[in-house]
């Protein structure tokens, strides 16, 4: 089945601030932190199901080569992203941003 990726304004933000955090502090690496961001999500967009849940439906991908990872819910059509954070921080705090 083929779902369309919803990225929540949230998630969008999560993004502009990592970026901008590697743009600050480690500047070649910002762009490949951005395409591994991207990279992740259109796998979770082409195999959703592959991941592995963190908490009762809600799911998680872990970014390629950086300390990140997309917090994200199958719905019947479509994939809605609601956060991306740092590998540090709980479960139970990304639980509240759903």
């Amino acid at each position: 089945m083929a779902y369309s990726l919803k990225i929540t304004d949230e998630a969008l933000t999560d993004i502009d601030e990592i970026t901008e955090w590697y743009f600050a502090q480690k500047p070649n690496q910002q762009e490949r932190c951005y395409q591994k961001i991207l990279n992740c999500l259109e796998e979770i967009e082409k195999h959703p199901t592959h991941y592995g849940f963190f908490a009762e439906e809600y799911r998680q991908a872990t970014v390629e080569t950086f300390p990140y990872k997309i917090a994200f819910k199958i719905s019947d059509t479509y994939i809605d992203v609601f956060a991306i954070f740092h590998l540090h921080r709980s479960d139970e705090a990304i639980m509240r941003l759903a």
